[in-house]
């Protein structure tokens, strides 16, 4: 897998776009805008079997797909799909975690993201639009054919996460008898119960920086994700909330669920989480 998790370049080829809100450092960091930069991230790939990389923005990007199959027109697409309800209210916490957003109330989150729209915020704070799956999921179908594309539930993973990496696996050509260790939950979002911890094991953080020196990469990344499990918490979505945006994404659910063949009922309003 790419060093850099999400390199952004099918979504950013040529340059990022000139987003007038709030800058993220953090994105501006990371972003590869030509392909003999992103070639270059997997440089150490040697002889392996598959090589690839997990930008979610790709998903949503218009200019994905097309990007992608222009210059790999043989890729295998991975996608899974989490609920849009849940998966907004992730977005938002994570967007709190990373001291990004200003808004402590996720409705109000919501109602503000049009007008954050309009103003040329980036694509990170449309916590909504991320989910209207069904026109994202038809791109890569229509560029890629069925035969390319794996579309996969987040609660196929939740269920039974082996059972999921070896059909994984067995799509991309790799060993499907690998055993992976999925025991750490990674990138959990929500709010920090010491500000402290939070602070220290931040992107931005200095002591972050001297513990990145002392120890391997993989040591410091299950050191860091431990802590992130203890320490976060994330409050439950209001049923109200999320019985309103659940209708909001109602028509989409159903066009997704004849596109994908998958029953999603457990998506619709008035559906217990």
């Amino acid at each position: 897998m790419c060093p850099v998790k999400e390199p952004y370049f099918f979504a950013c080829e040529g340059g990022m776009p000139a987003f007038t809100g709030p800058e993220d450092d953090l994105l501006q960091s990371v972003v590869v805008t030509d392909f003999a930069a992103y070639r270059a991230l997997f440089d150490e790939a040697g002889d392996a079997r598959a090589i690839g990389e997990a930008t979610p923005l790709y998903l949503y990007h218009e200019a994905a797909p097309p990007c992608i199959h222009h210059y790999l027109p043989d890729a295998r697409i991975i996608i899974m799909l989490r609920n849009p309800v849940d998966r907004a209210y992730s977005h938002f916490w994570h967007r709190i975690r990373g001291s990004r957003e200003p808004l402590r109330d996720f409705e109000q989150a919501l109602n503000a993201e049009a007008e954050r729209r309009s103003a040329g915020w980036e694509w990170f704070w449309r916590y909504a639009d991320f989910g209207f799956y069904h026109a994202q999921v038809k791109r890569y179908l229509d560029t890629f054919g069925k035969a390319q594309v794996r579309i996969y539930l987040y609660e196929d993973f939740a269920a039974d996460p082996a059972v999921l990496l070896r059909d994984i696996f067995g799509f991309i050509g790799v060993d499907p008898s690998f055993q992976a260790d999925v025991r750490l939950q990674y990138n959990k979002t929500g709010r920090p119960r010491s500000r402290l911890l939070h602070y220290l094991f931040h992107p931005r953080s200095p002591v972050r920086a001297v513990i990145r020196t002392l120890f391997p990469l993989e040591t410091k990344r299950r050191l860091a994700t431990r802590l992130q499990q203890v320490n976060t918490y994330k409050p439950p979505l209001e049923d109200a909330v999320r019985n309103r945006l659940a209708t909001r994404f109602q028509d989409d659910v159903l066009k997704l669920q004849a596109l994908i063949g998958r029953d999603l009922s457990a998506w619709l309003p008035d559906t217990p989480p």
